[in-house]
């Protein structure tokens, strides 16, 4: 058999030494370092999290031990009755302006004996009793009611002839503007 040379007769040229090995340990630590790095930013965050949730925990056991105590329940009442009053005090202001529309639309010679208001949702019902000179007149009184803003109905419930003129009740319906 013959023999094969398997060097070359060139120059040997030094070769370099592998440094895979090294590279791949040391990327290795840096991807450890930044694995162990982000997970302690996470716990970090997660702690300062918690903190925050036991904070807010601990304010809503306070304002929830304020709500419970019977000055909060006082206070709680009192606003609630304002609010009957701004009410109450609203369907007033809407009666005196009822009234305004229906003494702006009385003639000159009706008198009123009595006048009664009665709120209902949208709606005011007025009741009135009047004295007119003659039924001529409550009829040219009832025309002028008719034309008043807001007036639904306007009606004419009893009238009778008596000493001092015509005694009539009326009811007006008159829609909230």
């Amino acid at each position: 058999m013959k023999k094969i040379n398997l060097k070359s007769n060139e120059l040997t040229v030094n070769r370099d030494k592998r440094k895979s090995g090294n590279t791949a340990l040391s990327f290795g630590i840096i991807l450890l370092l930044m694995a162990l790095g982000s997970y302690g930013v996470l716990m970090l965050m997660n702690q300062k999290t918690v903190k925050e949730i036991d904070s807010v925990k601990g304010e809503i056991a306070k304002v929830k031990k304020e709500m419970d105590s019977s000055e909060f329940f006082e206070l709680y009442d009192f606003q609630s009755r304002l609010y009957e009053v701004e009410d109450l005090i609203k369907d007033k202001t809407g009666q005196h302006v009822n009234l305004e529309k229906i003494a702006a639309f009385t003639l000159p010679n009706t008198n009123f004996v009595s006048v009664e208001q009665k709120v209902t949702g949208q709606q005011t019902e007025v009741s009135a009793v009047i004295i007119v000179p003659d039924h001529y007149v409550l009829s040219q009184q009832l025309e002028a009611y008719s034309l008043m803003d807001g007036a639904k109905e306007v009606s004419l419930a009893s009238s009778e002839q008596g000493d001092e003129g015509v005694k009539a009740e009326l009811r007006f319906i008159i829609n909230k503007s």
